[in-house]
């Protein structure tokens, strides 16, 4: 989020302090909570957004950061996310028959090894609107 040149940074200085990243690139937007940042910072980075803008957080700051959006209104839903990590060799060009949005229902079990993906961590992520395991 941060290298690609579109990031807005509030709240702390450090991970300790915490702080919030908003990125806003033509008309897709995210937002990513480090640590534990004041509430308003994290209200302050998701005013403005869409349903569509997913808020992620680390998993054991996902309460403080669901107590901030709680703050700021919405109806804010929490999920679980694994995030995965491609290995560099691996394609990601599939036909188009075969791209679309995964359900909470869908397995990807079998993708590790087909497709050269490896779990990363875990993390939270909220939306609203239904965006989560949509």
């Amino acid at each position: 989020m941060l290298a690609g040149g579109h990031a807005q940074v509030t709240g702390g200085e450090t991970v300790e302090s915490g702080f919030v990243v908003r990125v806003e690139h033509g008309a897709v937007s995210a937002v990513s909570v480090v640590g534990q940042p004041a509430p308003a910072a994290i209200v302050e980075a998701v005013a403005g957004t869409t349903e569509l803008t997913p808020v992620l957080a680390q998993t054991a700051d996902a309460a403080h950061v669901e107590r901030a959006l709680r703050l700021g209104g919405g109806d804010w839903t929490r999920e679980r996310a694994i995030l995965h990590r491609r290995h560099p060799s691996a394609s990601c060009i599939a036909p188009a028959a075969h791209v679309r949005l995964l359900s909470r229902d869908d397995s990807l079990e079998h993708l590790g090894a087909k497709l050269g993906f490896k779990p990363m961590g875990e993390m939270v992520v909220f939306s609203r609107g239904g965006f989560a395991g949509a």
